[in-house]
């Protein structure tokens, strides 16, 4: 293998095999990282389909997320896959896990020491149409489950509806969005429920210009508080939006 071939990786302390086992086809590359971790790639090919796996260890033997630049790496030394499935992590300090790349249809399972998660989605496409829906679940180690959530969005041409339900707990939130928009003309109309509070908000745009947009907004179930806000505190360094309780408005926005 070549300098190029390993690109960020320590070409020292790098190696590769292949090996079959009864009908199936294996291919694997470790290395060493400059920082002190390793990484590592599995291509096997069994039943006429292939899987790439990919996963990566810091300095001090935990499980990480391998960068980019080394899945790329990694890309160019074993075979191309049908499907790749890569160690992954919900957030910086989020549960570990491993997740299948591509968008039809994808999944992933994470862990830690408190929660399962478990993701799954897909999306199907054509030249004028579109439908795209994910699910995600968490539970404890007892299998209780204790947040979900589903998405689901379709768009046919300039038409698009969708749909969000998450349950937390007791808490529940259901949010339905519907809108057209041909690059001028815009229409919408947005439905959430959040417990026992509803809001129902339509909103219509044009562009009268480049880069000036005329809209108007109706929002019949906002309120105002029942106490009165506090101050308002002004500073360089944070923008505090405003607080608008009015029913109906009119916008205008100007890109710059």
């Amino acid at each position: 293998m070549t300098t190029s071939e390993l690109g960020a990786l320590d070409d020292a302390m790098a190696c590769c095999g292949r090996y079959t086992l009864r009908n199936t086809q294996h291919q694997s590359f470790a290395g060493l990282t400059t920082d002190g971790g390793m990484i590592f790639a599995v291509h096997s090919k069994f039943g006429g389909k292939s899987v790439l796996s990919m996963g990566a260890f810091d300095r001090h033997g935990t499980p990480v997320v391998p960068e980019d630049r080394y899945q790329k790496a990694m890309s160019k030394i074993v075979p191309k896959a049908e499907k790749v499935i890569v160690m992954d992590a919900k957030s910086t300090s989020g549960p570990l896990g491993i997740k299948t790349n591509g968008s039809n249809p994808r999944a992933g399972v994470y862990a830690s020491n408190k929660q399962i998660i478990f993701d799954f989605g897909f999306t199907v496409a054509d030249d004028n149409w579109s439908i795209d829906a994910d699910a995600s679940m968490e539970m404890d180690w007892k299998g209780n489950p204790t947040k979900q959530v589903y998405r689901a969005k379709g768009r046919y041409d300039e038409f698009s509806l969708g749909g969000r339900a998450e349950r937390a707990g007791t808490a529940t939130t259901q949010v339905i969005e519907a809108a057209y928009d041909n690059g001028r003309y815009n229409v919408g109309a947005k439905r959430s429920q959040s417990g026992g509070a509803r809001n129902l908000e339509v909103n219509a745009g044009m562009k009268i210009g480049k880069n000036a947009t005329l809209g108007v907004y109706w929002k019949p179930d906002v309120r105002p508080p029942t106490q009165a806000p506090k101050p308002r505190t002004f500073s360089k360094d944070e923008v505090v939006p405003f607080e608008d309780y009015s029913n109906f408005g009119i916008t205008f926005k100007l890109e710059i």
